[in-house]
């Protein structure tokens, strides 16, 4: 996919929808969804024990699913961070 020309706040020039490469909407997306692992994990802490909310090393399958609670949650629209990263990897390729 060949992405359009984009300004600097990743917008096309000709509307007001943000044009993203695929590539980059995927690293962004898939950062976020690294970030909410991270902090379901820690949140996650208390959970110790086995059972499917445990996180801890009780429940060796309480990391994977913590890793699909996030990549769910980064999937149906997260938090805002994939956004803000996929804004500044734009910038940064526009040599801003």
């Amino acid at each position: 996919m060949e992405p359009t020309p984009t300004t600097a706040l990743g917008v096309a020039a000709a509307g007001d929808r943000p044009v993203v490469p695929e590539d980059v909407e995927r690293t962004a997306r898939e950062f976020e969804a690294v970030f909410l692992a991270r902090m379901l994990q820690t949140v996650g802490r208390p959970l110790r024990g086995p059972g499917a909310a445990a996180s801890g090393s009780d429940d060796p399958w309480g990391s994977m699913l913590i890793d699909a609670y996030a990549r769910m949650i980064a999937k149906a629209g997260g938090i805002g961070v994939a956004d803000a990263v996929m804004r500044e990897m734009l910038r940064l390729q526009e040599g801003g």
